[in-house]
């Protein structure tokens, strides 16, 4: 066999390689992860009147597109989304704690670059300490880990102080302002290195929360 035979079959198994490596990663559609004391699954048209609950909150739905207030429209809304999942094109998440569902994730502008924005992160008020930040989190490791997508963006409205102060922790690239809007660029390596602290913090507030639960109801 010359060297140009080997050549040809090294560039084929690279290109074969590289292809794949592009090729988006369908989650099942029964998908779900227990990870750091909450569960994540795939939300479906049954939680049109959970996730319109949140929604319609003025005070979490502050920095977020405005939502008809129908049930109907939000579980029509959720069926054409089960398609975009199908494709592997956006993931939406519904993150519960003992199977009670507190908040909301999704994964969406996937694209073949192994690019992702994570948003519509959204908890209701009562929900348990440190569970918020748990669940973005893992909503990022699902990105990282388990759909091989590289490098998280992301724009944050300037007066969304909470969510751009945890953003900025990650130490993004700040891509670009305007007057509203800050532009940002994650990097994994930033996120591995800064979740950790994050992990220790929001488990241990999740167990005493629950600990602190467990009292009020054996004492009453």
């Amino acid at each position: 066999m010359d060297h140009g035979s080997k050549n040809f079959r090294r560039r084929r198994r690279f290109d074969i390689l590289m292809d794949r490596m592009h090729e988006k990663v369908l989650l099942p559609e029964d998908f779900t992860l227990d990870r750091y004391g909450i569960t994540l699954r795939l939300a479906t048209p049954a939680d049109a009147e959970f996730i319109l609950s949140l929604r319609l909150d003025g005070k979490l739905s502050r920095f977020l597109n405005r939502t008809q207030p129908s049930v109907e429209e939000q579980r029509a809304w959720l069926e054409r989304y089960k398609e975009r999942e199908a494709k592997g094109d956006e993931y939406y998440f519904v993150i519960l704690h003992r199977n009670i569902a507190y908040g909301l994730a999704r994964i969406y502008d996937i694209h073949d670059d192994g690019s992702f924005v994570t948003g519509s992160w959204l908890f209701a008020p009562h929900s348990p300490d440190g569970m918020p930040i748990l669940g973005s989190i893992v909503t990022k490791e699902i990105a990282y880990e388990m759909l091989y997508l590289t490098r998280e963006f992301g724009d944050i409205r300037k007066d969304n102080h909470k969510v751009l102060r945890y953003a900025k922790s990650y130490k993004p690239i700040i891509l670009k302002e305007t007057d509203k809007d800050v532009f940002l660029e994650f990097s994994r390596e930033n996120f591995e290195k800064y979740k950790v602290a994050y992990i220790n913090i929001c488990s241990r507030n999740l167990r005493n929360w629950e600990l602190d639960r467990n009292e009020n109801k054996t004492h009453p």
